[in-house]
C-alpha cells in the first residue's frame, strides 16, 4: 500500500517538475530577449522607417460629445495595415438615454417585477400590460404564465 502511494507521489512530482521546466524556459527566453534589447541587437525588420504607414499625421478636433474618425488606417504595432481607410462616428447620448451594464449581473431583492423595473421602484406608475409587453419583446413571456419555476408577482 505504501509503495502505491509513493509511486503516485512520484508521478505527480514528475508532472510538477515538467511544468516547472516549462516556466523556467519561458523566463530564460524572456531574459535573453531583454538582454538583446539592452545590447541593441533587436531591430524591427517588418517595416521600413520611411514607410508611408509610419506617418502618424492627422488633426484632432474637440467637438461636443462626438468622437469621429475619417479615413484612418488601422494598423498593427509593427505596421501591417489591417484596414486602409476606416471612418466612423461615436456620439455620446444624453444622460437620460445612458444606462451602464455591470460586468457582473446585479439582481435586486424582490420579485421578477422588481428586476424588470430596476432602477425604478414599484411605486412608479407601470401597469402589468406594459411589463408583459416588455417580456414579450425579449421573448420571456413564459416567465409570467405561472407555470415556470420563477415567481412573477404582478
Amino acid at each position: 500500500m505504501k509503495l502505491a502511494e509513493a509511486m503516485g507521489r512520484l508521478v505527480l512530482s514528475g508532472r510538477e517538475l515538467t511544468r516547472l521546466a516549462g516556466f523556467t524556459l519561458r523566463v530564460t527566453d524572456m531574459i535573453q530577449v531583454l538582454n538583446d534589447l539592452h545590447a541593441g541587437k533587436y531591430t524591427r525588420t517588418m517595416i521600413q522607417s520611411d514607410s508611408p504607414t509610419t506617418n502618424h499625421t492627422g488633426t484632432i478636433e474637440y467637438k461636443d460629445h462626438v468622437i469621429e474618425f475619417q479615413n484612418v488606417p488601422l494598423m498593427t504595432p509593427n505596421g501591417d495595415v489591417l484596414v486602409p481607410s476606416l471612418s466612423f462616428k461615436l456620439v455620446k447620448p444624453a444622460r437620460s438615454k445612458l444606462f451602464y451594464i455591470p460586468q457582473r449581473p446585479y439582481l435586486t431583492l424582490g420579485s421578477l417585477r422588481d428586476q424588470i423595473l430596476y432602477p425604478n421602484t414599484a411605486d412608479d406608475s407601470t401597469d402589468d400590460a406594459d411589463l408583459l409587453g416588455l417580456l414579450q419583446l425579449v421573448q420571456l413571456e413564459y416567465l409570467a404564465d405561472g407555470t415556470s419555476e420563477i415567481l412573477f408577482i404582478l
